[in-house]
C-alpha cells in the first residue's frame, strides 16, 4: 500500500466571476472531482488538518468492506490520524509511521509523505 500526503497552494490572485457562474462553476468541479477520484485504482481518503476523512473514493470504500466494514460504512469524519496511532497487530508500527507522515504535512515540515509497505 502506498500512502502519500501532500498540501495544496492556491493559485494566486483571479478575479472574482459572478455568484451564478461560481455556483455552477463549483457544481462541475465537484461532480468532476468525484469522478476523477473514484476513477482512480489507488485507496484515497482526503484529510482536514485534525486527521478527519472529509471523503473517500470508491477504492478506498471497497477496500473497507473487502476487511470487515459493513456494506453501508461511510469512513467520513472518522479520523484516520487517531485511528493509525492506536493501531495493533503486524501493521501497528506502518500505521504509526504513516500518521507521523502525515502530520508532518500538515505542520508544514515536509511538502509530501510517501510511504509503501
Amino acid at each position: 500500500m502506498v500512502y502519500s500526503a501532500r498540501t495544496e497552494e492556491g493559485n494566486g490572485d483571479m478575479s472574482e466571476p459572478s455568484a451564478r457562474q461560481n455556483k455552477q462553476s463549483d457544481l462541475f468541479r465537484d461532480e468532476l472531482a468525484r469522478t476523477v477520484l473514484n476513477s482512480l485504482s489507488a485507496h484515497i481518503a482526503i484529510l482536514d488538518r485534525e486527521g478527519l476523512i472529509l471523503e473517500t473514493n470508491t477504492a478506498w470504500q471497497l477496500y473497507a468492506i473487502r476487511n470487515g466494514m459493513p456494506a453501508d460504512y461511510d469512513a467520513r469524519g472518522t479520523n484516520y490520524l487517531n485511528i493509525c496511532d492506536v493501531s495493533k497487530g503486524g501493521g501497528a508500527t506502518d500505521a504509526r509511521k504513516v500518521a507521523e507522515g502525515i502530520r508532518g504535512v500538515i505542520r508544514g515540515d515536509i511538502e509530501e509523505f510517501l510511504y509503501d509497505y
